[in-house]
């Protein structure tokens, strides 16, 4: 992601698909209003992938200072609201939240103090703090203003009725205000808003936790993602961790703002890792909720669950092999767990493996697949630490060894293995000839990223040989020390001695080079 206009500001630079939910990212940035001039400014968001380019072109008005103030108030309320879920979740005491947020409130009337929402918020939390003399003045002096425009503004409205009952303390005084808003929300004027009153005034849904999360659902559906709304819910989960019967797009919100706070508790995080069990595809957000649940609490259903979903994804990139060591270290009891230790090991892998993996494919090395030479070259490096293993998989190496030889087959783990293993009585009529091939087998690398084959000529062979380069890498045939090497690039294009390469001899050794030359002649 990349930007035009210095006025954009704090945004993520790199997107993968573990920042997806499903099909959608919600992408955040600021505008820092410093860097605006006067009139209309432009920029651009442009994110780029190896595809295609999308630019999102962005225009801001700097005219009005009117604008300005608005910005300033809704930065104050998303503060209160960041205050709130802080006091909500217990990281901050109540004199704390209380003094933060009417400072943040004090902020705001000074650019806005025409605004009677900013006078309940005042006095909501002055009541909090037993002020009743200062909240009973602040409800006062915007009541009238209220209830004269009361069906102009319902939000207002109600929220004005809910604060007074705080004031009052008064039942029936509760229960009317109760009443009034519930008719409102069940008649036409379902905001959300209007509901978060009601899960703090209405007894209903504190006694029946399942219809305050299904009403709260309902508000997701029509476009609600307030985090005020996702506490709500995760409070009920956390409470009642059964309630939690699917993952689908509204839990999977509530569980990320939850792990984002760090406020899910044990049951519910086991409760999710065994929905996550049921899971049959990789969902990356669901992922790192588990990953951050895993490192909160240590738990091996947590583990079992994040392996088993990553396996199910077929995920065998390296940054994932830590979760598959960390389940055989923990000893976890999931399906193909030892295939994927080995497929996600990174190649500069120098540790010893686990006795269980090695006891494993001693008996099923036929799943190895193309970790097969990999695999093995770690077996033959390690036979100094591990002499029992090696002894034990002698006859494995010596069998896998002579196959790839007929299929005169080498790569860089090959070569380890064929170093260690190959010997002169197994040299064969059916062999030799590709052990010459072997023997003059070369790695070519070229970091140049627009070549796409190589191709060698050779004065004493008809024709020319082309060899794919794959992630920068070729296995190529050389005979002779006059061979001409060529790169193509992409469009077609051939070097020659003018792009950098680099030759490596995969497997040198001039004793049975001279016995495969001899018994051909």
């Amino acid at each position: 992601v990349s930007t035009e206009g210095d006025f954009i500001t704090d945004y993520k630079d790199v997107i993968s698909e573990e920042d997806f939910a499903g099909n959608n990212y919600e992408f955040g940035y600021l505008i820092n209003i410093d860097r605006l001039h006067a009139g209309m400014n432009f920029g651009k968001i442009i994110f780029t992938t190896m595809s295609q380019k999308i630019e999102c072109v962005i225009s801001v008005d700097n005219v009005l200072e009117h604008d300005i103030s608005e910005h300033e108030v809704k930065k104050c309320i998303a503060e209160l609201n960041s205050q709130y879920l802080n006091f909500r979740m217990h990281k901050h005491g109540i004199d704390n939240w209380a003094e933060e947020s009417l400072a943040a409130i004090e902020r705001a009337r000074g650019f806005r103090d025409d605004l009677p929402f900013l006078k309940l918020l005042q006095a909501q939390i002055c009541i909090s703090k037993r002020r009743d003399e200062n909240a009973k003045w602040l409800i006062d002096s915007v009541a009238e203003e209220i209830l004269d425009k009361k069906e102009e503004d319902i939000v207002l409205y109600c929220y004005y009725l809910y604060v007074r009952t705080l004031q009052k303390r008064e039942l029936d005084q509760t229960i009317l205000a109760t009443e009034i808003i519930k008719k409102y929300y069940e008649n036409g004027y379902d905001k959300w808003e209007l509901l978060w009153i009601l899960l703090y005034i209405d007894t209903s849904y504190e006694n029946n936790k399942s219809l305050k999360l299904t009403r709260i659902k309902e508000q997701f559906k029509l476009g609600c993602h307030s985090t005020l709304m996702y506490y709500e819910a995760l409070y009920v989960l956390n409470k009642q961790p059964g309630l939690l019967r699917v993952i689908n797009r509204f839990e999977l919100q509530v569980l990320n703002f939850g792990s984002k706070y760090d406020a899910i508790d044990l049951r519910l995080a086991v409760q999710i890792s065994e929905l996550a069990l049921l899971e049959k595809n990789f969902r990356p957000l669901l992922f790192n909720i588990l990953v951050k649940l895993y490192i909160k609490f240590e738990n091996k259903v947590i583990l079992s669950s994040i392996i088993s979903i990553l396996i199910r994804g077929n995920k065998t990139e390296n940054k994932y092999f830590n979760w598959y060591a960390l389940g055989i270290t923990a000893d976890i009891q999931v399906t193909r767990l030892y295939e994927y230790y080995i497929y996600s090991m990174p190649e500069e892998f120098s540790g010893i493996i686990p006795n269980t993996v090695l006891m494993y494919y001693i008996y099923n090395g036929n799943l190895l697949l193309d970790k097969e030479a990999f695999f093995y070259s770690i077996i033959v490096k390690n036979k100094e630490r591990q002499p029992n293993v090696y002894k034990n998989y002698r006859k494995s190496l010596e069998h896998f060894v002579l196959d790839k030889l007929r299929r005169g087959e080498i790569d860089k783990y090959l070569s380890i293995v064929y170093s260690d293993i190959l010997s002169e009585g197994m040299i064969t009529d059916e062999n030799e000839k590709s052990l010459i091939r072997v023997l003059n087998t070369w790695q070519l690398e070229c970091a140049d990223d627009r070549i796409r084959e190589v191709i060698v000529k050779h004065k004493e062979i008809d024709g020319e040989q082309v060899f794919r380069l794959v992630k920068g890498i070729a296995y190529v045939n050389i005979y002779t020390d006059d061979a001409i090497v060529l790169l193509k690039d992409l469009h077609g294009n051939v070097y020659h001695n003018t792009v950098e390469y680099k030759l490596i001899r995969l497997f040198d050794n001039k004793k049975l080079g001279e016995i495969a030359i001899a018994r051909n002649e």
